[in-house]
């Protein structure tokens, strides 16, 4: 379980390898300890993930790519953006991944 606290105005990021089934998280840009991979799946992600996001108290602003770049670079320059948005439905999806 990843147990971090960080200040107001600190930027979250979150990154996820499809291949080796991680999730990484950093804390205004850093993937260094104790940030990095918080979540292991043996064998890579066989099927659909979602995020979510719990907390006790505080407030939330989140950027999801697709009104505007990231304030930092992913854990790696073969990581990418995407965001698809229905026009339809209003759907969007997105999030940062290597697959």
């Amino acid at each position: 379980m990843y147990r971090v606290t960080w200040p107001e105005g600190d930027v979250v990021g979150l990154a996820c390898d499809l291949e080796k089934g991680q999730i990484l998280v950093s804390i205004d840009g850093s993937f260094e300890a104790p940030n990095g991979v918080v979540f292991q799946e043996a064998g890579g992600f066989k099927g659909e993930i979602f995020a979510a996001i719990t907390g006790r108290a505080g407030r939330l602003r989140y950027n999801l790519g697709d009104t505007k770049p990231f304030a930092h670079a992913p854990p790696a320059a073969d990581f990418e953006a995407f965001c698809s948005t229905s026009g339809a439905t209003g759907v969007t999806t997105t999030g940062v991944h290597r697959s």
